[in-house]
């Protein structure tokens, strides 16, 4: 089944969701001790009680670690576990599913933010930069992150970790992309780019790839 965490509040500057494993608490157990912890973010943000990290799971296929994640979640009421098992090959999914959360519950955030459980952002930076963002208007309509530009060419060798068929994805080059390790953009973005979804065919794994798909549709910018 699915447990969600509350959804967010209307002040809520950035959302930030973190893709992270059943297994990994450690590592959810630093960024709540660091970066994600807005307590410790010097100098003073006016804004810095208006983020919000969360935490997006799927399920370990082990009953044990499934019972200790969904403890975990009623301690820290910052984890969206999600009825889907935690493999490589769900990512899409999973991703997916976690843009539909904050879509529907953090819909009047500022901004999303999607990232893995092994990166750091210096915070106060981090939320200055969007202060800046959120008054530019060339900035309205665009993904923000690191710009895939050279490795574009589907594998098409099935022995291949990144195997993409024709039948998913039938063209000589992906568009565009941000890297699937950290992105952000404005949460309007976020709602042109789940209008497409069922439009769309997935891609396994290469989540970041879809994504950047989705976004030459509904005719988004990665910068």
């Amino acid at each position: 089944r699915n447990f969600s965490t509350t959804p967010c509040l209307d002040s809520t500057f950035l959302t930030i969701l973190i893709n992270s494993a059943p297994g990994h608490i450690v590592r959810r157990n630093a960024i709540r001790q660091t970066w994600g912890n807005t307590s410790n973010i010097l100098p003073p943000s006016k804004i810095k009680h208006k983020w919000r990290v969360l935490f997006i799971v799927g399920k370990a296929n082990n009953e044990k670690t499934d019972n200790a994640v969904i403890e975990e979640a009623l301690m820290y009421n910052d984890i969206i576990v999600v009825d889907i098992y935690e493999s490589y090959k769900n990512l899409t999914e999973k991703t997916l599913a976690g843009m539909d959360w904050i879509r529907v519950y953090c819909s009047n955030s500022d901004f999303y933010f999607k990232g893995d459980d092994d990166i750091f952002i210096n915070s106060y930076r981090f939320l200055e930069y969007l202060e800046l963002v959120k008054i530019n208007p060339l900035y309205q309509n665009t993904m923000i992150g690191r710009v895939a530009l050279n490795n574009r060419i589907p594998c098409r060798s099935k022995k291949g970790k990144y195997f993409v068929s024709y039948d998913h994805y039938p063209y000589l080059r992906f568009p565009p992309y941000c890297s699937g390790f950290a992105y952000v953009m404005p949460i309007k973005t976020l709602h042109s780019l789940m209008a497409y979804v069922s439009a769309v065919k997935k891609i396994p794994m290469l989540d970041d790839v879809y994504v950047g798909i989705l976004a030459q549709h509904a005719g988004i910018r990665t910068v």
